[in-house]
């Protein structure tokens, strides 16, 4: 059982978020990977980061990703969050389309909605680049990504954000503004595989 009464929590394991979160609080912070988002717990979280992405749900059937990447989270959330809680949310930058072809813009789109009618104290919403380090892309990818995505970035066709800036925004989120629209997902029944989908996101949205 994991106890978390008046705790900071992060929700996702991901060190490059992890690593600036803990040097913005003093005190301990808890950590629920993923997978383990259904394990039980006890008590209310005072705050709470949600970060990162389920990365093993791109080939398994479409009603187990949806369940893994937002209906599973916003049932921990309501267990361990209520009007005192403050919540924020690192969500990838929405593009202006209103379709996607890509299961990760469109769980990450669908959380966003859902976290949105939870009953918490504060909701901060706080939509990111791709975050970079040098010149190299933080991505979650090989070789091959990775390498892609730092030639866009080199050729200025994606737009970028560093640490420094992203603690920033992290201490100081911006105003929220959020959105009503609906995303609209094409094929997304059909699994692929991380790279396969990284690609329909940059060409097709």
């Amino acid at each position: 059982m994991l106890r978390l009464e008046g705790k900071i929590v992060v929700f996702g394991r991901s060190d490059k978020f992890l690593k600036i979160i803990q040097s913005i609080h003093s005190e301990d912070v808890a950590v629920i990977p993923w997978r383990d988002c259904t394990q039980p717990t006890i008590g209310i979280a005072s705050l709470v980061y949600v970060v990162g992405y389920n990365y093993n749900t791109f080939n398994i059937p479409y009603a187990d990703y949806i369940a893994a990447n937002v209906i599973q989270p916003i049932d921990l959330l309501k267990k361990i969050t209520d009007s005192r809680t403050k919540v924020v949310y690192i969500n990838t930058q929405q593009t202006l389309s209103r379709t996607t072809f890509s299961r990760y813009v469109y769980a990450k789109h669908k959380l966003s909605q859902a976290l949105r009618n939870l009953e918490i104290g504060h909701l901060d919403i706080i939509e990111l680049p791709v975050i970079i380090k040098g010149k190299t892309p933080q991505i979650h990818g090989g070789v091959l990504q990775i390498g892609v995505f730092r030639a866009l970035v080199a050729l200025r066709l994606i737009e970028t954000i560093d640490f420094q800036m992203l603690r920033n925004k992290i201490v100081q989120p911006p105003v929220n503004s959020f959105g009503t629209s609906e995303l609209i997902g094409r094929f997304l029944r059909i699994p692929r595989t991380q790279l396969i989908d990284r690609f329909l996101r940059v060409i097709c949205g």
